[in-house]
């Protein structure tokens, strides 16, 4: 993922470990997917699965 993409870096605490996430130049909360998968010890393709799915279910 480009680091052009967030404008500002920001750190989500939980259960005493820290991901970090970014915001997008609209400001909206974001973080790259394959660290999601280390954060949460799952496959990236597994996470690139379920975020597809989820995003199927969104409207635009």
């Amino acid at each position: 993922m480009a680091e052009n993409s967030l404008s500002q870096a920001a750190s989500f605490i939980n259960d005493n470990s820290t991901m970090e996430i970014g915001v997008t130049a609209n400001g909206q909360p974001a973080v790259r997917s394959d660290i999601v998968a280390y954060h949460f010890n799952r496959n990236h393709k597994d996470v690139l699965r379920d975020l597809r799915k989820l995003r199927a279910k969104c409207p635009e």
